[in-house]
C-alpha cells in the first residue's frame, strides 16, 4: 500500500512539474507586420510604428513595408493598442489582440500641413564683437 501511495504521489509531482512548462511552450511571440502609406497610396519610408505601453515597435521600410515581435511573455491575449506616426502626418492607432500569432495591419496617414511659429538663431562671434566695441567706448 505505501509504495503505491509512493508511485502515485511521484507521478502527481511530476504532473505537477510538466503543467507549467507546457503553459510556456504553449505561448508564442506576436509578429505585428504591414504597410505604411500616405492617403494618396504612396509608400511612407520612415514612419515609427509602436506598442507604447509595452515599448516594442520598428519603422517602414522604402516601400512602406514594417514588421516588429512582441516576445511570448507578453503575447498573452492582451489587447494593446499600436501607433503608427511621422512628421508631417497625423498619428493613427488601432486596437490589436496580442494572441501568439502573425498579425497584418495596414495604416493610411493623412499628411498635415506643418508651421514654424519662429526661429531663433545666435552667432556667438558677433556678440563677441558687440561686446569688445562696448569695452572700447
Amino acid at each position: 500500500m505505501q509504495s503505491h501511495l509512493w508511485r502515485l504521489l511521484s507521478r502527481a509531482g511530476a504532473a505537477l512539474v510538466l503543467v507549467p512548462s507546457l503553459a510556456i511552450a504553449q505561448q508564442q511571440a506576436t509578429t505585428i507586420a504591414g504597410r505604411v502609406t500616405t492617403d494618396a497610396g504612396v509608400p511612407l519610408q520612415g514612419a515609427s510604428v509602436t506598442i507604447p505601453a509595452i515599448g516594442v515597435g520598428g519603422y517602414s521600410n522604402q516601400d512602406g513595408r514594417y514588421t516588429f515581435t512582441v516576445p511570448a511573455t507578453r503575447s498573452n491575449g492582451q489587447q494593446v493598442r499600436v501607433t503608427a506616426r511621422r512628421i508631417g502626418f497625423r498619428a493613427m492607432a488601432v486596437n490589436l489582440t496580442l494572441s501568439g500569432t502573425s498579425v497584418t495591419q495596414d495604416f493610411t496617414l493623412e499628411a498635415t500641413a506643418t508651421e514654424i511659429s519662429a526661429v531663433s538663431a545666435r552667432s556667438l562671434r558677433t556678440q563677441t564683437a558687440l561686446s569688445s566695441m562696448r569695452k572700447k567706448s
